[in-house]
């Protein structure tokens, strides 16, 4: 997603595109990659909704499990 649209652009919008991927990551078993794109969830989130908001605290709960 970065490299289409760069990594100056932070919405929420792409912050649900970051969790769906990273839902599929780790039902595929893929951890360390879930956990990143929970990562990118959250930066998003944070931006664009704020830190304390619900899905960006989700995000950064399921970056760090």
């Amino acid at each position: 997603l970065d490299t289409m649209l760069g990594t100056a652009v932070l919405s929420m919008h792409q912050g649900d595109a970051y969790e769906v991927l990273g839902r599929a990551a780790r039902a595929q078993g893929q951890e360390a990659a879930a956990r990143q794109y929970h990562a990118d969830a959250a930066r998003h989130y944070a931006d664009s909704m704020g830190e304390r908001h619900a899905k960006t605290l989700r995000a950064m709960r399921l970056a760090r499990n």
